[in-house]
């Protein structure tokens, strides 16, 4: 398992005003980019589950969810990164598509990912 995060970027046109014949003409912009994180799995036979994406905010919008692989869990989180509470959830959605029994999760330990919650969580899977 593990998890990596974006910054995606949206590109406006932008309209640009310069004098006639200027050979340089430069553009402040300010930077338009969310973060969000892809959390993924895969079994050692190379079998993924499917993934769980964080967008950046605290409202889902129905267009987050256009054109994404089936079973894609979407979430929102303040900052678009894993948080121990949406850490669970991802243990809970492991569990809807992993092989039966028990299985051996391998990740780095980020805070998020310790608590007794997941633990209890991951102890409900098997």
């Amino acid at each position: 398992m593990d998890e990596k995060g974006y910054r995606i970027t949206v590109h406006k046109q932008n309209t640009v005003l310069a004098e006639k014949g200027s050979k340089r003409v430069h553009l402040i912009a300010p930077e338009h980019a969310e973060n969000v994180t892809i959390a993924m799995c895969v079994n050692t036979i190379g079998t993924a589950i499917p993934p769980m994406i964080l967008f950046e905010g605290k409202r889902q919008r129905p267009d987050l969810c256009d054109n994404l692989p089936a079973g894609t869990l979407v979430r929102m989180a303040p900052k678009g990164s894993m948080t121990a509470d949406l850490f669970v959830e991802f243990i809970k959605h492991l569990a809807k598509y992993k092989v039966a029994g028990k299985c051996l999760l391998i990740f780095y330990g980020a805070k998020c990912h310790l608590s007794i919650e997941v633990l209890d969580e991951a102890d409900k899977t098997t």
